[in-house]
């Protein structure tokens, strides 16, 4: 598989020159590939989720979520988006996995969707379409990884499913990997915004 390959071109518009977020499901290699296309792109790089944990005073979300629970630690993901949108020009950010679907605060949602919508070129990032398939993708990568907030499989499974129709919210750009991480997700987001 290409890059190419990857890019479901038929949902993709073109780059619009705005900061680029990388949206999708935990554990699709966000963080990684935000961090890689920002250093060869030479622009900053933010993850939103290390942003929270740091402002919450702890080393992982995972520990946000289980001490301050996901009310507390969504509103903090939104006073973070808030706060990277003014930091520079341009930028890589890599959104929470649940910061475009999250229902715990409608107002919240609202709000971080419009910040969403107004201030990025929004790569969505997806093992899969296929919600059941997206899923299984994803458990194999949530055993022992400090970024899972959810550790019971059918529950796990069922926010997957249910968030799969909200990932395309403000979508402007759609890759669908597959099982693996390699080098082609970089080249494909790249692709999509004209670096390549």
């Amino acid at each position: 598989m290409n890059n190419s390959d990857l890019v479901n071109w038929d949902r993709t518009k073109p780059y619009n020159g705005k900061s680029i977020a990388l949206i999708g499901p935990p554990l699709i290699g966000k963080t990684t590939a935000g961090k890689i296309v920002g250093r060869n792109e030479g622009i900053p790089f933010y993850d939103l989720d290390a942003m929270v944990a740091y402002r919450a005073g702890f080393s992982t979300p995972k520990e946000v979520a289980q001490s301050l629970g996901m009310p507390r630690f969504r509103e903090m993901e939104y006073e973070c988006l808030s706060d990277v949108i003014d930091k520079d020009d341009r930028y890589v950010v890599a959104l929470g996995g649940g910061i475009n679907c999250h229902s715990d605060n409608p107002d919240i949602l609202a709000q971080s969707q419009e910040l969403i919508g107004e201030n990025f070129y929004n790569i969505v990032i997806l093992p899969s379409e296929n919600g059941e398939e997206a899923a299984d993708i994803l458990w194999k990568r949530q055993e022992n990884s400090p970024r899972a907030t959810v550790t019971n499989k059918e529950s796990f499974r069922k926010r997957i499913t249910s968030r799969m129709p909200l990932y395309y919210r403000n979508l402007d750009a759609l890759i669908v990997t597959g099982d693996t991480f390699s080098q082609d997700k970089i080249q494909a987001i790249e692709e999509c915004l004209g670096f390549r």
